[in-house]
């Protein structure tokens, strides 16, 4: 996807990726980071980074059943990324499991001086979280039916 416009991952100019699940029909990629989702789906490349504007790291997970993290501003610096948005544009790891994108988070993640989003953002430590379980975690559901008040 050119200028990272549209979710569905079409490429006029030079093609659009088939999404690596099903050879025999095309299926859209999705998002603007199709090509780097589709080809870590397709084990071509071991991780790939996205530029998230509009759900153009999410929907390329999605859709071609790998993982993703839509990280917060100042969590990755944008240095040397053209921006769409400045204020929604966030880089972040596509990876085939969360452990991966974890490690890729911990390494791109950081202060940059000539990043000024990142400044005063403090790091994380995705490996901890991960390695603790779902103990103590909460879930909610909505009910079958929503009644009006």
């Amino acid at each position: 996807m050119e200028f990272a416009y549209g979710g569905w991952g079409t490429n006029q100019r030079l093609g659009t990726p088939r999404n690596p699940w099903d050879g025999g029909t095309h299926r859209a990629p999705g998002g603007s980071s199709s090509g780097s989702g589709v080809a870590v789906a397709a084990r071509m490349a071991p991780w790939a980074i996205g530029i998230d504007t509009g759900g153009w790291v999410c929907i390329p997970v999605a859709w071609n059943g790998i993982t993703g993290l839509k990280t917060p501003i100042g969590r990755i610096s944008t240095l040397g990324i053209l921006a769409l948005s400045p204020t929604l544009d966030t880089p972040g790891p596509i990876t085939r499991d969360i452990e991966d994108a974890a490690l890729l988070l911990s390494v791109l993640q950081g202060e940059d001086h000539c990043g000024p989003h990142t400044l005063g953002v403090h790091d994380v430590d995705p490996m901890s979280e991960l390695r603790r379980g779902v103990k103590r975690l909460r879930l909610a559901r909505l009910p079958a039916t929503l009644s009006p008040r």
